[in-house]
């Protein structure tokens, strides 16, 4: 059994309403059964670290390692290692499906980490850590430090959007494939505004495209003296080309997407807490000092 006795697991499978004919149909299909928008379970899974004791962290965090290895060694050399410490304090949003046998599996997963995630558990801010993977120039890194002392000074909550991943398997049906975009399309502005965060940065990978669909989200290239920052290669990616970028604003069409598949999200299952900052609270003390 996938999800634990303590989890939500409230599937539908009943498609999608042909306005058209009053009939609903199905949105992409796999091998011998449909995937539909009512056959989708989304999960949150709030901090790994605080909520280790929760059975589930543990079930979904396998699921996700799995997912990650199975998408990014399809697409990149043995060796690529797509997680890191960060996985153990971030949280991740997670899409899984039902299938026509009654199991249910992990088809897509994205992880988000927070700035001020990073600080109680000393580690390296990933829009810093990525940039000198990346050979950053000065340039990236007076431009990421300027985002990142704008959003404090504005006590504007920012985050570091990777790791998006879909099941190779998937892939191979446009269909779902655009089904599994429109939900993690929702999902991204849903779940970061829930948590109050409104600045994003990410990288655009031109050789799969996503820059272009992430500008579709609100994405823009990051400037300097208003020319985007040259692009970087990602070493520990077989030197995969990416486009650094930041989300400032929530573009209108991902509202929209939000407003199709809020259904998903009010029936999503949330698992763990929000880190508890109070239990760093002398720590924060000291650094403020």
């Amino acid at each position: 059994m996938l999800f634990h006795a303590t989890s939500k697991l409230n599937i539908r499978y009943l498609g999608i309403l042909n306005l058209s004919s009053g009939r609903t149909v199905p949105i992409c299909s796999q091998g011998t059964h449909m995937i539909t928008k009512n056959s989708i379970e989304v999960v949150i899974l709030k901090c790994p670290y605080q909520n280790w004791k929760n059975p589930d962290v543990g079930l979904h965090l396998n699921n996700m390692f799995s997912l990650k290895l199975e998408g990014y060694q399809k697409e990149y050399k043995y060796g690529v290692l797509p997680f890191d410490t960060t996985d153990f304090v971030a949280n991740h949003f997670l899409v899984y499906e039902k299938t026509s046998t009654g199991q249910t599996r992990l088809v897509s997963a994205l992880k988000s980490t927070p700035y001020h995630y990073c600080g109680p558990f000393h580690l390296e801010f990933n829009g810093i850590a990525m940039l000198k993977h990346g050979n950053g120039k000065p340039e990236h890194f007076e431009e990421m430090n300027a985002i990142i002392d704008d959003c404090m000074a504005k006590s504007r909550k920012l985050a570091y959007y990777s790791s998006w991943t879909i099941l190779p398997e998937v892939r191979k049906d446009k269909q779902c494939i655009a089904l599994i975009k429109n939900v993690v399309s929702a999902l991204t502005y849903l779940a970061h505004v829930d948590d109050g965060i409104h600045h994003l940065i990410g990288l655009g990978v031109p050789r799969f495209k996503t820059d272009q669909y992430f500008e579709t989200w609100g994405f823009e290239p990051i400037l300097h003296q208003g020319k985007p920052l040259s692009h970087l290669y990602i070493e520990s990616y077989s030197d995969v080309e990416v486009i650094v970028m930041q989300l400032k604003e929530y573009s209108a069409l991902i509202k929209e997407k939000a407003n199709l598949f809020s259904d998903l999200w009010e029936d999503r299952t949330t698992v763990g807490n929000p880190l508890d900052l109070s239990r760093f609270e002398d720590d924060l003390k000291k650094k403020a000092a």
